[in-house]
């Protein structure tokens, strides 16, 4: 049995690592302030060029892991340590989740343009940066500095192709978000979620990085299998979701859209043949219901999930251009075959 000390000591464990991978990745796509900063317990030490001093308390509501976190842990094989990527979706939801992530930490939010919004599709919401400071966590921090400094507000599409690599602009190349798998395994090794192995192989080194905290897996199959499978939901409370995190069941369905969309809701992933069919089945419904903005509830698979997003949109009102980032993002992952295939041709 873990104690609570002990596991306040590795969540902040956790907040310490993110951010001294975060403050080196701004240094490198931006020259500011920020790559100067760490990340101490639960505070921010803000330190600027000037020499200023002051403290940034962490932003309430913030799960310990990012979606992009959960998502990689979710297509990892728990022994073999590795993940089968063949096709790319993962590598390209895993962009998509980026700026989920930073829609749903009020970093970001779509650009207000009257009545010609209404004429567009949900990934052709441009974005705009509302609040520019770190969040300690290197991809969104790189992510954001980007935005920040970029004149034009793109779309959310734009900005997936840009952190993908896939944009025929050859001027933005430096957009891409480079070694994003490595960089999460680096975080999930470090906090001793994962374990890190070299195998040879042809007389190759081969780093894997099996899981070494098997309950933190578990505990995010749990929650998925609540929104895909269950009647009722109710998520479990942990370390690194606790009861604090804001939008936690909109959280879990923007996971189990993403997982779906990279492939990797497997059969091994639920207990019987009936359940896959049915986790599949929701999860596809999801993705669908989800791509639009307003999300359209009236139409929830169930109506205990319907009734429990309902409250957490109704707890943010104001935050209604952040959810249609949402939006436009899982738009894109419910048409990533279309994209990749686009890609390739």
């Amino acid at each position: 049995m873990v104690s609570s000390s002990e596991q306040r000591e590795s969540v902040n464990d956790l907040s310490r690592r993110r951010s001294s991978m975060s403050s080196t990745s701004s240094h490198a796509s931006s020259a500011s302030s920020s790559s100067h900063r760490s990340r101490r317990n639960s505070l921010y030490h803000v330190k600027t060029h000037h020499t200023i001093d002051s403290e940034v308390f962490k932003e309430p509501g913030t799960p310990e892991l990012t979606l992009m976190d959960e998502l990689f842990l979710l297509a990892l094989k728990d022994k073999e340590g590795y993940v089968s990527d063949w096709d790319g979706k993962l590598s390209y939801v895993l962009r998509c989740c980026v700026i989920i992530e930073l829609a749903l930490r009020g970093k970001i939010q779509a650009v207000a343009e009257g009545k010609k919004k209404k004429d567009l599709a949900p990934h052709e919401c441009k974005i705009e940066v509302i609040d520019g400071s770190i969040t300690g966590d290197p991809l969104l921090d790189q992510t954001l500095g980007l935005m920040k400094k970029e004149k034009k507000n793109y779309s959310v599409s734009h900005w997936i192709k840009l952190l993908s690599g896939e944009s025929m602009n050859f001027l933005k190349a430096s957009y891409q978000l480079l070694h994003v798998r490595k960089r999460i395994e680096r975080i999930l090794v470090e906090t001793g979620i994962l374990s890190k192995q070299t195998k040879k192989l042809a007389a190759i080194g081969l780093d894997t990085h099996p899981i070494k905290d098997i309950k933190c897996k578990n505990a995010i199959r749990s929650r998925m299998q609540y929104i895909l499978t269950a009647n009722k939901v109710d998520l479990p409370s942990t370390k690194y979701f606790p009861d604090t995190v804001s939008y936690r069941v909109l959280r879990t369905i923007v996971l189990a859209c993403a997982a779906y969309g990279a492939d990797i809701l497997d059969k091994g992933f639920f207990q019987t043949e009936n359940e896959t069919v049915i986790g599949k089945g929701r999860a596809r419904v999801l993705l669908s219901l989800f791509s639009k903005f307003p999300f359209e509830l009236n139409q929830a698979v169930q109506p205990d999930l319907n009734e429990k997003v309902s409250k957490e949109l109704h707890e943010h009102p104001e935050e209604a251009s952040q959810l249609e980032v949402v939006a436009g993002a899982i738009d894109v992952i419910n048409t990533i075959d279309t994209v990749l295939i686009k890609t390739l041709f």
